[in-house]
């Protein structure tokens, strides 16, 4: 690329003029105009060869090195993008030059020179802290400041310190001398000659919109993963021979050790004016690492050189365990000690005279700090506790004691924490002066918010109704969690405020505001809550500043979720993602991206594309220092995902993957942590893993009866759960006893509750298998009848309409049952669309019922139909595809077609050999195929799975007993 000019703009930073170029690229002095400083940046050449893409790659990997430290010796990295299809790095323009330059500027004490060493050693244990090593540290790598701080950089060759493949696997080519300066300091970069060769293959990870260019770690994974990706070859070494590690001069694995060893070397050479080595890595043999004598007139002291020496090693074991323990022995200095011990003495003396003084001042700075209490006054006190009380009592719920008892133990342990973090906050600045005034405020800040969303919960309590009591102790558990507010790295994310100080103010009072409709939302109002985040989202258009945008979106778009209008909830979900995208804020566009797996993936049944948001909420998390708060929430919802999909797993995996990371966040008795053991159980019953699934529901019921009462109406998904599980079982009789029970406690507590319906379906199913259909019928219209009223044409009303007619089949009523089903189909494509898995499955129904009105013809093809659309929906080996398989397979067979009924069958009983849980459709299956096999001459085969199926059907009872006879009388008759 040609030099720039003065004055062209890369991203929004506007180039002065060029300070430097190496190896890894060129650096221009630019102008940041959003935050009014100067900035360096860095580029590296644009050419389209293998060796310069190796360099973009390397610059990528720098970027993402240096982002993930944070320390004062080490260069700071701002920004990451791409200009002209050059990638640029921006980082903090520091006035000063290379300690190269330094050593060279003038003779240096030994002091001096170790003084600045250790700072830059202090910067590489950071980094092998973080678990990266540089791999090519040197005095040109280092700047030392006009303001005296030394700062490590050229990050560009750092890996993950635990990556398994990031060596060569033989010896690089050797260098010609003429590649070499005076001091023999040139950089072993890519051979224009070599392929290079990328090991392992970087995982893409796109938005699934197109948004506005953002920093790496929000797009995509390229860039995102580099510091995973190997960017060694087969025939190449990267590094500086003089400084370089024998390891890594032969091709072997380089970690923390090669970086002690570099450092080492650099220090020796400042300290003696010769290199410990005669020869380069490359250059010596084996028998020839022998480390040179001391010049004559050296002055380093003994206690130095040996700790240098032991650092020099040949071998990593020979050297230091790390650069922690190399620096603390750099540091032992005797005669430092002594004349310690001497200022010791003396000081004692003078301590006795200023102690009285100092203590005073330390007592004023404390008292100063302790009033963070009084700031809860209003919030969480006496006056209103006895509010909260009053309303609960007023409640007359059955469980409302035990719901308070839940809310006034978290509220009171959240005022505790609060006031303490508030202490904490305050003292580490102005008494321990360990805190800078920026951190205070936005600690601060962040309490602010955290006292807000307290006050609005506690006003709701204080006024409860029955619904809110009913869910009080979910609520009174997810307050937003303080830990952020003692998280530095968080508070500080590259997230720049509004120059202007009166928009700051104003974002401040729009992110109380969402902390308010956060809390409504805790509470189930989600109208009010709506008002409010749509009122603050109309300020945060005004101001124009995308990060507030994104908030008051993400708040908008999953309470229209709550509503149940998930394609608007994804919508929004979207616009949350991109203006978050665009502010640089990657924790909200997180959790859009995680909102969104449920509005755009569970809820409409578009799985590929909640897969997609799953993948891009997981990358974005990862760069948080936060991740876990948001990867328990994604891990969960995947879950969800995946059950739905069939991928039961899969969803198993990230269910347990979830509460562990929840049980160690917020503790074993957590209505988050119920909720998981919840979904656990309802993966495990999928599974027909039935021993599993009901302790999971044990433990969730466990968790719910103690944080909000045994009559809470919040237990019955785990006592509904359970009797799944019975039914599914085949303790049928248990099962209806189940949903009786959960039905009377919600008729009780809650007569309009909208799970009323579902219960009532459920109850229709056990009815059903216990041979009763005509009371199954019953309880499957009352459900029809309160879904119509409350939702109108949805999922719900076609369930139930589907199940009805299921009933009608089971009463030999096909002419109605054909009936029902069209009905539910025809609302089934208008309402949710024709691509839903319900419509598919509903298909499957319609071809059963004109199978069994003699209709052969159109059965055959309805169930092709079915098959079309359930593998469209739902992929190859989904469990619904089992129902339309069979119908084919019992249409062949009808027809006189046994060769043709096999393979649906086949394939119907290869589906469900994964998938067990699945009632009697397996022996189903295996009987209508060994009819198809017994027509077709494999006698030996159809009386087999005839057996089976016999077997199958004498263990399910009731809900088999004719299945049972037929089988019987069929093997009497063809044994």
């Amino acid at each position: 690329m040609d030099e720039l000019a003065r004055g062209t703009c890369v991203g929004r930073y506007v180039v002065i003029d060029r300070i430097g170029q190496g190896g890894m690229g060129v650096v221009y002095r630019a102008y940041d105009p959003e935050l009014d400083r100067p900035i360096a940046i860095k580029l590296v050449a644009a050419d389209d060869d293998e060796a310069s893409s190796a360099k973009r790659d390397r610059l990528l990997r720098e970027a993402q090195a240096l982002a993930r430290l944070q320390h004062p010796n080490v260069i700071a990295v701002h920004d990451v993008g791409t200009f002209r299809g050059v990638v640029f790095i921006a980082m903090d323009f520091v006035e000063g030059k290379t300690l190269r330059a330094w050593l060279r500027d003038k003779p240096r004490r030994p002091r001096e020179i170790l003084d600045a060493f250790l700072a830059a050693g202090e910067g590489l244990a950071a980094a092998h802290r973080a678990g990266l090593v540089h791999r090519d540290f040197k005095p040109d790598n280092v700047l030392v400041g006009n303001d005296g701080r030394v700062r490590v950089l050229d990050f560009g060759l750092a890996r993950d310190a635990d990556a398994a493949d990031g060596h060569v696997s033989a010896p690089r080519p050797r260098l010609d001398p003429s590649e070499l300066d005076v001091t023999g300091e040139a950089t072993v970069d890519d051979r224009p000659s070599a392929k290079a060769e990328v090991t392992q293959p970087r995982r893409e990870l796109p938005p699934l919109v197109t948004p506005t260019p953002a920093p790496p770690s929000q797009t995509s994974g390229g860039a995102a993963n580099m510091l995973a990706t190997p960017l060694t070859r087969s025939d190449a070494v990267i590094g500086t021979p003089r400084f370089m590690a024998p390891e890594q001069g032969r091709g072997q694995k380089a970690d923390a050790r090669a970086d002690q060893f570099s450092f080492c070397v650099a220090l020796y050479h400042a300290l003696y004016g010769n290199y410990p080595y005669p020869r380069t890595a490359d250059e010596a043999a084996d028998e020839a690492w022998r480390l040179a004598d001391p010049p004559p007139r050296a002055t380093v002291p003994r206690w130095l050189r040996a700790a240098l020496v032991r650092g020099l090693g040949e071998r990593p074991a020979d050297r230091w365990p790390s650069m922690a323990e190399l620096l603390a022995a750099l540091r032992a200095d005797p005669a430092l000690k002594r004349q310690r011990l001497w200022r010791a003495a003396a000081i004692v003396a003078v301590l006795g005279s200023v102690a009285v003084t100092v203590g005073v001042l330390h007592r004023q700075r404390v008292a100063g700090c302790a009033g963070a209490a009084k700031e809860l006054d209003g919030v969480w006190d006496d006056a209103r506790r006895a509010e909260v009380r009053a309303a609960f009592k007023a409640s007359g719920l059955p469980y409302a004691e035990a719901a308070l008892a839940t809310v006034e133990r978290a509220f009171d342990d959240y005022r505790r924490a609060w006031v303490a973090m508030h202490v904490d906050a305050c003292e580490a600045t102005r008494v321990r002066g360990e805190q800078s005034q920026e951190l205070l405020d936005l600690r601060m800040s962040c309490l602010d918010d955290r006292r807000t969303a307290m006050k609005t919960l506690g006003e709701l309590f204080a006024s409860a109704d029955p619904a809110l009591v009913g869910r009080a102790s979910e609520a009174a558990q997810s307050l937003p969690a303080l830990s952020t507010c003692a998280d530095a790295a968080a508070l500080r994310a590259p997230i720049p405020p509004p120059r202007d100080p009166a928009a700051a103010h104003r974002v401040d009072e729009i992110r109380a505001q969402l902390a308010r409709a956060n809390a409504l939302e805790l509470a189930a109002k989600y109208d009010e809550g709506l008002r409010l985040g749509r009122s603050a989202l109309a300020e945060a258009q005004k101001l124009k500043y995308p990060p507030i945008e994104a908030e008051a979106d993400l708040r908008i778009g999953h309470l229209v979720g709550l509503k149940g209008d998930f394609a608007e909830s994804a919508r929004i979900l979207e616009r949350a993602y991109l203006a978050a995208l665009a502010g640089r804020h990657e924790e909200a566009a997180a959790r859009a991206a995680t909102d969104l797996i449920i509005a755009a993936g569970t809820r409409q049944a578009k799985y590929a594309e909640g897969d997609r948001w799953a993948d891009v909420a997981e990358a974005l998390a990862g760069q948080l220092s936060k991740k876990d708060e948001i990867l328990g929430v994604l891990y969960s919802t995947r879950s969800s995902l995946r059950e739905r999909e069939g991928k039961y797993d899969d969803a198993l995996a990230d269910a347990e993957r979830a509460l562990g990371i929840e049980e160690r966040l917020f503790g074993t008795e957590h209505t988050t942590v119920a909720e998981t053991y919840y979904h656990l159980g309802s993966v495990h019953y999928f599974k027909a893993e039935y021993p599993q699934a009901l302790d999971a529901y044990r433990r969730c019921l466990q968790i719910e009866e103690k944080l909000a009462g045994p009559e809470n109406p919040v237990l019955i998904a785990a006592r509904v759960g359970m009797a799944d599980v019975y039914g599914d079982s085949g303790d049928h009789e248990r099962a209806l006893a189940g949903y009786q029970s959960a039905l009377a406690l919600l008729v009780k507590a809650r007569p309009h509750d909208p799970d009323l319906p579902m219960i009532r379906n459920n109850m229709g199913g056990e009815l059903q298998q216990l041979d009763r259909p005509r009371e199954a019928i019953v309880q499957y219209r009352m459900a029809l009848d309160d879904w119509r009223t409350r939702i109108g044409p949805g999922k719900e009303t076609v369930t139930a309409l589907s199940n009805i007619g299921e009933a009608d089949l089971a009463l030999g009523e096909a002419k109605e049952a054909l009936r029902d089903f069209h009905e539910g189909l025809t609302m089934c494509e208008s309402a949710l669309g024709a691509a839903h898995p319900l419509c598919a499955r509903l298909t499957g129904w319609v071809g059963e019922s004109l199978r069994q009105l003699g209709k052969l013809g159109e059965a055959r093809e309805t169930f092709l139909r079915a098959v079309a659309g359930d593998e469209k929906a739902l992929g190859q080996k989904h469990p619904q595809l089992v129902q339309p398989l069979y119908g084919l397979g019992r249409v062949a067979l009808a027809r006189g077609a046994p060769a043709e009924a096999r393979a649906p069958l086949e394939r119907a009983l290869a589906i469900l050999g994964n998938e067990p849980g699945e009632g009697l459709s397996a022996p189903d299956v295996r009987f209508a195929l060994a009819q198809a096999e017994w027509a077709a001459g494999s006698r030996a085969r159809a009386v087999q799975l005839a057996t089976q199926a016999r077997e199958a059907y004498g263990v399910a009872g009731t809900p088999g007993k004719h299945a049972f006879a037929e089988a019987s009388a069929w093997l009497a008759k063809h044994r």
